[in-house]
């Protein structure tokens, strides 16, 4: 009775690792066992299939430049738009007050809508900025 080849012999098999003398008992097995032949099949599939991966690098720390740019404009980033917007909103709220051709219960609604407007977006983005701090994921890269 032939002993059975176990799952290891048969990678040193596909490998190219085996000795000359238990290459041959091998194929003599191999020759007779139709159950060999096909699990010798799957584990050359399945070594095609492992060969044609592609694995790409995973960079988890980016640069120390990219994290200085990314710092640097973000700010001027934010400073251009806060002093923007203020400049504009002067602006409006000075041609606004100064119109005297809108009557004031329109000024006063308009005032209030825009006063309404101005506080839900400040208390998102408090709320956004206050969880910014505990974000577990955001150093998480995809």
């Amino acid at each position: 009775m032939k002993r059975p080849i176990s799952k290891e012999e048969l990678m040193r098999y596909l490998d190219g690792e085996m000795q000359s003398d238990e290459y041959d008992e091998f194929n003599e097995q191999l020759e007779s066992s139709t159950e060999l032949q096909r699990e010798l099949a799957i584990f050359r599939a399945l070594g095609a299939d492992v060969q044609d991966l592609k694995f790409h690098p995973v960079n988890y720390q980016r640069s120390v430049w990219d994290q200085v740019n990314a710092k640097v404009t973000k700010r001027i980033g934010w400073i251009s738009l806060i002093v923007g917007w203020i400049i504009l909103a002067a602006y409006g709220a000075y041609a606004f007050f100064t119109d005297f051709e809108v009557d004031s219960w329109e000024k006063w609604g308009a005032g209030l809508l825009w006063a309404g407007i101005l506080a839900l977006l400040a208390s998102v983005i408090w709320e956004r900025y206050k969880e910014s701090g505990n974000d577990p994921y955001k150093d998480v890269q995809r």
